[in-house]
């Protein structure tokens, strides 16, 4: 049988002959080739205004933003690193795993976890700053630390008064914290005097 010839030419390769087809790069290699290119202003660098902002990532739509761009504060960016961030577009309950009702949906101050009010037995959204239970604890601490080691223990406590019990917090879950500062019932000081039969 011979070759098939199209437009004349001869179409069977040489034997030992091996076509080379050009390799794609990688997709690791692609991104080092591109810049990142933040999905909010579709730009690589932050403008002039917001320079102190970093780049954050979706891990569910992969999409990239300046921190600047979806308001988020420089010392949150450092807690989301450390977890599978979702933007809003993607944002589930870290509960149920839902996304819908949006409504219902409220974000961490400290981490930016979504939770639904429903699922962690809220009727409405708080006023003000809200932190959820992962994060309460460690905020608590916090705050905790800062308003007793400010407060100056009474050198003898009068008849009424309780001593202030300072500890580290650091470490404690907030059943502990709430649980220490519960004062043990008052006792008399002192042996108890005899009593003769």
């Amino acid at each position: 049988m011979a070759p098939q010839k199209a437009n004349g030419t001869d179409t069977a390769k040489p034997r030992g002959y091996v076509q080379h087809q050009q390799q794609q790069p990688k997709q690791a290699e692609r991104d080092e080739q591109k810049p990142s290119i933040c999905s909010m202003c579709q730009s690589a660098d932050p403008s002039p205004a917001h320079r102190a902002s970093l780049l954050v990532q979706c891990s569910a739509c992969q999409h990239q933003m300046h921190s600047s761009c979806i308001d988020m504060p420089l010392n949150m960016v450092e807690v989301i690193r450390k977890y599978d961030w979702l933007c809003i577009e993607c944002k589930r309950c870290s509960v149920c795993e839902q996304p819908d009702q949006e409504a219902a949906m409220m974000c961490c101050d400290a981490c930016d976890r979504g939770y639904h009010t429903f699922c962690i037995g809220l009727e409405m959204p708080p006023n003000g700053t809200w932190h959820c239970p992962k994060c309460k604890g460690t905020v608590m601490d916090e705050q905790l630390k800062k308003r007793y080691l400010s407060v100056k223990e009474p050198e003898t406590p009068t008849e009424g008064q309780q001593k202030m019990v300072y500890m580290d917090l650091g470490s404690k879950s907030q059943g502990e914290i709430d649980g220490a500062f519960e004062m043990p019932p008052k006792r008399r000081k002192g042996r108890p005097p005899n009593k003769k039969a």
